[in-house]
């Protein structure tokens, strides 16, 4: 099968969006194909945008239920769509890289020679992506409670900035209304100590980003 269907499953993962930038280049393709077989991709490449049941799933690609619905069981097993019963239908979608594939392949603690090859596809990809933003001045933003932090980490750990505030998300970690974008500031603060990344003042932030002072 043809390396097209991987090139359309990655136009479509960038749509679902992700906690860290995806770029075409060789070590990225490489990951997809040992994630997706080609007949998973191509199903994976026209799953629509979030959940949905298997009836609509199977119109939007034009494809029998019961022909695509083992395809679907196949990929949620690996860690690639989400799977989930909703008034006793199933609902799937396509999951992003991090948070999703990244998280799925590792949490079960696996040391066969399978793992460690998947482990090395990822930190091949991480370190491209680290090398062609290296002197880029780039950020991070999670919109929503679930994305917004483990955004905020990823971008310190990889060398971004983050941003926050009440436009991206108004709860805070316990999924109350956040008190202002100052308590999001905090998070982000506490983060960055985690990941030994220096916090810059309001003039290091405006002489990074360039911008004149009123």
């Amino acid at each position: 099968m043809s390396d097209n269907v991987y090139e359309r499953l990655i136009d479509n993962l960038m749509r679902v969006g992700c906690a860290v930038p995806i770029y075409k280049c060789e070590e990225f393709t490489a990951l997809i194909k040992e994630l997706f077989t080609p007949v998973e991709a191509k199903l994976a490449a026209a799953l629509p945008m979030g959940m949905q049941p298997l009836e609509a799933i199977s119109g939007h690609v034009n494809r029998p239920g019961d022909v695509i619905e083992p395809l679907l069981e196949s990929m949620a097993d690996k860690g690639l769509v989400f799977h989930r019963v909703r008034k006793g239908k199933s609902e799937y979608k396509l999951m992003a890289i991090l948070p999703g594939f990244f998280e799925f392949q590792f949490m079960k603690g696996g040391t066969t020679e399978d793992d460690h090859k998947m482990a090395r596809l990822f930190k091949n990809y991480f370190e491209k992506m680290a090398e062609m933003t290296k002197g880029a001045t780039w950020s991070t933003c999670g919109v929503g409670p679930p994305n917004q932090l483990p955004a905020a980490i990823v971008s310190a750990i990889t060398g971004g900035r983050i941003r926050v505030g009440l436009e991206d998300n108004v709860r805070d970690l316990d999924k109350q209304h956040a008190k202002g974008s100052w308590q999001q500031v905090e998070y982000a603060v506490q983060i960055c100590e985690l990941a030994s990344r220096a916090v810059a003042s309001p003039a290091e932030a405006r002489e990074i980003l360039k911008v004149k002072c009123r």
